[in-house]
């Protein structure tokens, strides 16, 4: 197995460059285009030319998404002290690191631990599946595979989103050679919604029951009080129901659909039975009864008052 770059070699000076023995020993792990792309990057790195070499590799890369040839790449701007793109290369083929055929694993931890003296990790943790987390304007693919980010040292502003929660935005400071690890809670987006009226809304129903005379029923008086209550509930549940539908989300919509006709149902009911007490009264006057349902934007309730 060819050795690439030795940890021997990371002080000073940088990175060699790989001699032409590894270049005929690398022969059958690349196609023929990728390997004549590597030995033209090889020959303008000795020159010094470091731009074409770079600009060679991502061709190759561009011709082969193969694993090894984005270690290549990675090692290639390690020697050039592009530190952040060399990092997130390794990264990346490391997270299939069992692919690897001309590198060998633990020389390219080794590589990527190198980079991570020059720039700073961000470990990001979403406590929710399928999060967007962007660092600045760039989105973190992969959070399944690896957690870490690489980024540049300095601040940087991590924000979180997802359909249904709260956006979550915090600012990060790493060190070149620091790790910084966030913890990213996403909060439910729980919908409410806060009906404002100029006035209360006040909703007045006017029954009658006799004053209790002995050897006369009372249940057509108990039968008016239930009704006129029921009203009041029924009416006051019809009122909420219309106003709190009017919702995009399709649940919450069919909720207070469900409650306006329940209250529908009540208030139909009740006005039955009302009819019903009032006919089956005595002729005499009777004092009337009141009930009041109130709806307003901080407050609902049901009020019932009378004498008799």
């Amino acid at each position: 197995m060819a050795v690439f770059v030795t940890p021997s070699t990371w002080a000073e000076p940088p990175p060699r460059v790989p001699s032409p023995a590894y270049l005929a020993e690398a022969k059958g792990f690349y196609r023929p285009e990728v390997q004549a792309l590597f030995e033209q990057a090889y020959k303008a790195e000795r020159r010094g030319d470091f731009k074409e070499a770079l600009d060679l590799f991502e061709q190759a890369l561009q011709r082969d998404r193969d694993n090894d040839v984005e270690v290549e790449l990675g090692l290639a701007q390690l020697r050039a002290g592009n530190y952040l793109q060399a990092a997130r290369h390794l990264d990346m083929a490391l997270v299939y690191g069992h692919r690897l055929r001309a590198h060998r694993i633990d020389e390219t931890y080794a590589a990527l631990g190198e980079c991570k003296k020059h720039i700073g990790t961000i470990i990001l943790h979403p406590n929710v599946p399928d999060t967007r987390v962007f660092v600045g304007e760039e989105e973190v693919r992969d959070l399944w595979a690896n957690h870490e980010f690489f980024v540049a040292p300095g601040k940087h502003i991590v924000k979180a989103m997802k359909e249904g929660y709260w956006m979550n935005q915090r600012y990060v400071e790493v060190k070149a050679g620091e790790t910084a690890e966030v913890i990213i809670p996403m909060q439910q987006r729980i919908q409410t919604q806060v009906i404002g009226f100029e006035r209360p809304l006040n909703v007045n129903m006017r029954g009658y029951s006799p004053d209790p005379q002995d050897g006369k029923p009372t249940w057509p008086k108990n039968l008016i009080i239930a009704s006129v209550v029921g009203m009041g509930l029924g009416t006051g549940a019809l009122a909420m129901g219309l106003v709190f539908r009017d919702t995009e989300d399709a649940a919450t919509r069919r909720a207070w659909t469900g409650v306006a006709g329940a209250g529908g149902g009540l208030l139909g009911l009740s006005v039955i039975g009302l009819g019903i007490g009032i006919a089956s009264l005595p002729q005499a006057p009777a004092p009337s009864v009141y009930i009041a349902p109130s709806v307003s934007n901080e407050t609902m309730g049901v009020s019932a008052t009378g004498n008799w």
